[in-house]
């Protein structure tokens, strides 16, 4: 090597402020990626169809249409006793109807102890699947912003968007709490079932649980999109043909 050109090397590492990575004398990790999924797919069980309904259980999957792939899921049970003190309302035909459902359907919503243990842990942990309502939105809120591209990008759809959005964003008004989606994020998965009837959903899991469900719809959006995507496709080879 030149000599000018050791010493400017010289030089140039020892002007480089140490980091904890090469004082250990080892290279600097590069964090992992974030998740790039677009878009979230959620699903509430509820004790009325008003907006101003009060919660049972919240249920989402992370997915992104263009790649078919389904991500990270949220689950929980939400604290009715919480819900009326935020001001959110109960039906009681909403209510008699949930005492029809299937008692797979009730149990996920009722309280439970859960598996929490991590390898860290010496001895198993549980802890209550149930959180009062400003806890459990805070949790949904964490979820759309480690799982998602964020707030202000992610896709939020709901079955439909008049139904569990509304409700939803409801729910973070009436804790006072930040909306973690934005309004015109807001996509409708009964508007574009309808659009394609002959795409059946192929449902797996307990109806009327709030995870299964999400996720059955989002697996059902995705392909719904695809097939409008591919409509799309043809549609321009179609225009291309014609402008030649």
């Amino acid at each position: 090597m030149n000599p000018k050109h050791l010493i400017h090397a010289i030089k140039a590492s020892l002007s480089r402020k140490p980091t904890a990575q090469t004082m250990l004398g080892c290279e600097p990790r590069m964090e992992p990626a974030k998740p790039k999924y677009t878009d979230v797919m959620v699903d509430l069980e509820t004790l009325s169809q008003q907006p101003t309904a009060a919660i049972l259980s919240i249920g989402a999957v992370a997915f992104n249409p263009e790649t078919g792939e389904l991500g990270a899921t949220f689950y929980t049970v939400v604290d009715l006793q919480s819900c009326i003190d935020a001001g959110l309302t109960i039906d009681g035909g909403t209510f008699y109807w949930w005492l029809k459902q299937a008692p797979a359907a009730q149990e996920a919503i009722m309280e439970q102890t859960v598996d929490v243990t991590t390898l860290s842990d010496d001895l198993p942990q549980t802890e209550s699947n149930m959180r009062r309502l400003d806890q459990a939105l805070i949790s949904f809120m964490d979820f759309i912003n480690r799982k998602t591209v964020g707030e202000r990008h992610v896709h939020l759809w709901g079955n439909g968007s008049d139904f569990d959005n509304a409700i939803l964003g409801n729910a973070y008004r009436a804790s006072t709490l930040p909306i973690p989606w934005a309004f015109w994020n807001n996509r409708c998965y009964r508007t574009l079932k309808n659009q394609f009837r002959d795409i059946k959903l192929d449902r797996s899991g307990t109806h009327h649980n709030a995870l299964d469900d999400a996720i059955t719809q989002a697996e059902h959006a995705i392909r719904l999109l695809q097939h409008k995507r591919e409509i799309e496709r043809k549609a321009a080879l179609i225009d291309e043909r014609k402008a030649a």
